[in-house]
């Protein structure tokens, strides 16, 4: 039994998508192709799904993302939500979309609360970590993971896009249930508050020894944890 509603609004889709997409297109071409549809609907916080941005003719940032996830796959690439409240000036509950060609990630934003046509972008990732300036440390952190899944063995990178990464940010893994195993680099000197909170298959802990600081909770409920490496 298929939702009629499901069908009629993929329907509108593809239809989009044929018109505008040729086979000769890169990954980001379609990808921005996908966007200025999105972009070019009105921000309107009372639907949050495909459907209610097609049919209502706008949506939040939740049926921008959904839409644009939607679109993704229809052209064969892999895509899901990315949580975006981290992201600096983000609301709350915000999200955009991640996708990727078998090569390359992109993360994809069409989501903001303006007037149509809406800023969006389409921004190739070099890592799957999200990171930002810390200003009471004084270095960049990890804050997210933007992969579909997250590996049971985690090993945060030192250095992303040529900025060594000093931290890692509060609540940045917090309830977690696949990772088995993190490894910290010796670059990172504070690990923030429940960073790692209720990683309830945690295993396996290795940190450097030029940790400084490790914040209220980091560790706590992770009943599996059996193995801490210290320096």
């Amino acid at each position: 039994v298929d939702d009629y509603t499901d069908n009629y609004v993929d329907g509108i889709l593809r239809e989009y998508l044929s018109q505008n997409i040729t086979s000769g297109m890169t990954t980001p071409q379609k990808l921005d192709v996908i966007a200025k549809y999105v972009a070019n609907k009105k921000y309107d916080y009372l639907y949050s799904s495909k459907n209610g941005m097609v049919l209502s003719g706008g949506g939040d940032c939740w049926a921008s993302t959904h839409t644009i996830v939607a679109m993704a796959k229809m052209v064969g690439l892999d895509a899901w939500s990315r949580s975006g409240k981290k992201d600096p000036g983000a609301g709350s509950g915000h999200m955009n979309a991640m996708a990727f060609d078998g090569t390359d990630y992109y993360e994809v934003e069409a989501g903001y609360n303006m007037t149509p046509p809406r800023i969006y972008y389409v921004t190739k990732r070099s890592s799957l970590f999200s990171y930002k300036y810390n200003s009471t440390h004084k270095c960049y952190e990890v804050f997210q993971y933007d992969g579909k899944t997250i590996p049971e063995k985690l090993v945060i990178p030192s250095v992303i896009e040529g900025n060594q990464i000093g931290a890692v940010g509060d609540s940045f893994l917090t309830l977690n249930s696949d990772v088995k195993e993190i490894t910290v680099p010796s670059s990172v000197k504070y690990i923030g508050e429940s960073a790692f909170n209720s990683c309830t298959k945690l295993e396996k802990l290795t940190i450097s020894g030029s940790i400084e600081r490790i914040g209220n909770y980091a560790f706590a409920f992770c009943p599996g944890l059996r193995e801490i490496v210290l320096p």
